[in-house]
């Protein structure tokens, strides 16, 4: 196939909005698919009138996109590209203002209470497929 990107966009596109769903930010794939088509025509920011979550996930998928094309070129799999994906992706909307392309400062600290296991006991007949 000459053009791969034909196949691509589309589950890309779904992907971002189902994505993006389990963060809260919910979104269709019409809302998403027409904010890009606006954008394409007018080259710049749409003057349409667009709910937040579609530009949240228009941008989800833009940050895959550029993430794709760079490795594509040969580029590794690096911070460097994990933080460029997430400058795109929170360029605009609720995290636009949280440090976007960097790295949590904060340190995580887990319990580390003994967790009691019981053991399980199968037998054959619970072991077809």
């Amino acid at each position: 196939m000459h053009n791969g990107e034909i196949l691509l966009a589309p589950l890309r596109n779904q992907e971002a909005v189902g994505s993006s769903r389990m963060e809260g930010t919910v979104s269709t794939l019409d809302d998403v698919l027409r904010y890009e088509a606006d954008q394409e025509e007018s080259g710049n920011e749409p003057e349409g009138h667009y709910r937040n979550e579609a530009i949240e996930v228009f941008l989800y998928s833009r940050a895959l996109s550029a993430a794709q094309r760079s490795i594509e070129q040969g580029g590794p799999l690096s911070s460097f590209l994990i933080k460029s994906a997430h400058k795109v992706l929170l360029g605009f909307g609720r995290g636009a203002h949280l440090s976007p392309g960097e790295f949590h400062a904060l340190e995580m600290r887990h319990s580390c209470k003994p967790i009691k296991v019981r053991a399980l006991r199968f037998s054959k007949r619970d072991m077809r497929l």
